[in-house]
């Protein structure tokens, strides 16, 4: 089954506006959004990649993504006949009223596209990748703030309740650890956090302005 991943748009275009605004403009980091976007969902499952248009994986879609699927579900092949779907997330993408949508493409032409591995972009004006112990450092910082009451007041930080049973939030993880990788500022996460529509800082501090 070809999964429904169009939250996962919706969370990528509020923790990145700026690769959001940027997308299919054709500018320098027109395909910083999509990157962001494959990465997050490679991690979540590993059929998903980056679209490489008309079979070729040096052009990559700006606003779509593929993912490899079972034969029955879609006419669409790789170049090496693997089946797959392209997905076109971006309604109205390059204009200034671009909204996220879930098209999911199986025809022959529509359908058909290079699966490419997703690998690390860094979001626009980001400086280079931090060495490893600062890395820990801005990492135990994003987790303290996960935990404080200025915060997510989660008990234990970057952690979600299954049951009953204290469980590693992957995806918070995924997302942050990747962003101070790239050498984001833990100032500059705090912030993404806060401004989530709807999200969880804003749903535990009715009435702040978040900053």
């Amino acid at each position: 089954m070809i999964p429904n991943m169009q939250s996962q748009v919706d969370k990528t275009k509020a923790a990145n506006p700026e690769a959001w605004k940027n997308m299919h403009t054709g500018n320098d980091h027109t395909e910083d959004f999509v990157r962001l976007l494959a990465v997050r969902l490679h991690a979540l499952d590993s059929n998903f990649g980056l679209n490489g248009k008309r079979g070729n994986p040096n052009d990559i879609s700006d606003d779509c993504v593929n993912y490899l699927c079972a034969e029955v579900e879609s006419e669409g092949r790789t170049p090496d006949g693997k089946p797959c779907v392209v997905i076109d997330f971006g309604v109205g993408a390059g204009g200034s009223n671009a909204t996220t949508g879930w098209n999911v493409m199986n025809t022959k032409v529509e359908g058909s596209g290079a699966w490419v591995k997703p690998g690390p972009v860094a979001p626009p004006g980001t400086p280079a990748i931090i060495e490893q112990g600062e890395f820990f450092k801005r990492f135990g910082e994003v987790n303290d703030f996960y935990a404080a009451k200025e915060g997510l007041q989660r008990k234990g930080g970057m952690v979600i309740d299954r049951n009953g049973v204290p469980t590693c939030d992957n995806e918070a993880m995924g997302q942050w650890g990747y962003q101070l990788m790239l050498g984001v500022t833990v100032e500059s996460i705090k912030s993404q956090i806060r401004k989530i529509p709807g999200g969880e800082w804003q749903m535990k501090h009715p009435g702040e302005t978040p900053s």
